[in-house]
């Protein structure tokens, strides 16, 4: 080579640690993982390792970094479980200092909170008669609530019914 130097590939990441924050169930948050090559020779990241698959990335093929360019990949957080994540990424290239790379990802998987009144208090009530109460259930997370079903439960169950109205 002429000049003297030699040819390094050199891969810069960041962040090195992502929080996503509390994501919904079966909803996803994306975020970007910078690479950065600051060496004088390519970069070619081979593969991206997720070691918890509640993250992913839509990477496929090589990615090809030339000096001095950045290159975005995108990475999924799909929480299925109410709980915390994290994850250990690992980043494999021709990278000259090492040729695996880590960064840090977590977040957390939360799911709706549901609210209502615990009882209904009805009015005296002769037999042969019926009262009906209206009664509100509200969904009050950020996540989306489906309900499918509803069922009293408790004593004398049996002498009550719901009657929806969506």
């Amino acid at each position: 080579m002429i000049g003297g130097g030699s040819r390094l590939a050199r891969l810069a990441l960041s962040p090195a640690n992502f929080n996503f924050g509390e994501v919904c169930l079966d909803s996803s948050a994306m975020t970007d993982l910078i690479a950065r090559n600051i060496g004088n020779a390519d970069v070619l990241i081979t593969s991206v390792i997720f070691d918890d698959p509640a993250f992913r990335s839509s990477f496929g093929a090589t990615v090809t970094i030339a000096p001095g360019d950045t290159a975005f990949l995108a990475v999924a957080f799909l929480p299925s479980e109410e709980r915390a994540f994290n994850t250990t990424t690992t980043i494999v290239s021709n990278n000259d200092a090492d040729d695996s790379l880590q960064v840090f990802f977590n977040g957390v998987g939360i799911a709706p909170e549901i609210d209502g009144a615990p009882t209904l208090i009805f009015p005296l009530t002769q037999v042969g008669q019926q009262n009906a109460l209206p009664y509100e259930l509200q969904n009050v997370s950020d996540c989306p609530l489906v309900l499918d079903s509803l069922k009293i439960v408790g004593q004398n169950n049996l002498d009550f019914s719901i009657s929806t109205d969506f």
